[in-house]
């Protein structure tokens, strides 16, 4: 004689098809994780032009692209984190004459614009400010990832008060409160 499934069996089949069919077209919409060599492709497919940016070692660092938007001309460096978990995007922004000499609001307001344009973050290094983006590497598609830039290129245009020392005339002010969260 044979046994016809119980209730439990029957959710539990439904349940295995249900996951079968998230998994699949979770599958269908996420994109392989990007390396340095594929970023290249990567960018290339997106009409970008990248440049090869090498490292010390000779090896391939990154890739360089020049976008223009609005007349302006955009350099943006794009790399894959050494664990391949994260692109970062990485935009140059401005030489910073007398880096010692910074009024501390200037760097307070950054620090202040920092919690409203995150993930992405200004930073300092080599002697001017950055704009950096980190994308997670893991379902970048492209049309995420031009979707992401656009934005970038908006914030780096909207802030250019507050990183390009060339438009600061008075101290700016300092928006109060505790950071958002």
């Amino acid at each position: 004689m044979r046994r016809r499934p119980g209730p439990s069996s029957v959710w539990a089949l439904a349940a295995l098809a249900w996951l079968g069919l998230t998994l699949s077209a979770a599958g269908a919409d996420t994109a392989p994780p990007l390396t340095t060599e594929t970023l290249g492709r990567f960018l290339r497919e997106l009409g970008l032009q990248p440049s090869t940016i090498e490292s010390a070692s000779g090896g391939t660092w990154g890739y360089g692209i020049t976008a223009k938007r609005g007349g302006r001309t955009f350099r943006i460096e794009v790399q894959v984190s050494g664990d391949e978990q994260t692109v970062w995007v990485i935009a140059p922004l401005r030489m910073v004459p007398n880096p010692q000499k910074l009024p501390a609001a200037r760097l307070l307001r950054l620090l202040q614009e920092n919690d409203s344009i995150g993930p992405a973050a200004f930073a300092y290094g080599d002697g001017q400010f950055y704009l950096n983006l980190p994308l997670p590497n893991h379902g970048l598609t492209a049309a995420r990832f031009r979707s992401d830039l656009e934005a970038l290129f908006e914030t780096i245009q909207r802030t250019e008060p507050l990183w390009n020392p060339a438009q600061w005339g008075s101290t700016p002010t300092l928006s109060g409160g505790a950071a958002k969260r």
